[in-house]
């Protein structure tokens, strides 16, 4: 099973400081394998 892309609940991006909001977007956004090189996108992908 991939871990990424993981949808986090709403509240838990509220809690987030704004510095840690916007890097973990990346990995949520549809766009996450795009900001990845390839060996962490096979870690990732498990």
């Amino acid at each position: 099973m991939p871990l990424y892309p993981f949808r986090f609940p709403p509240e838990t991006h509220e809690r987030l400081p704004a510095e840690l909001r916007e890097p973990l977007e990346l990995y949520i956004s549809e766009d996450w394998r795009d900001q990845l090189s390839e060996s962490v996108q096979y870690v990732l992908r498990g």
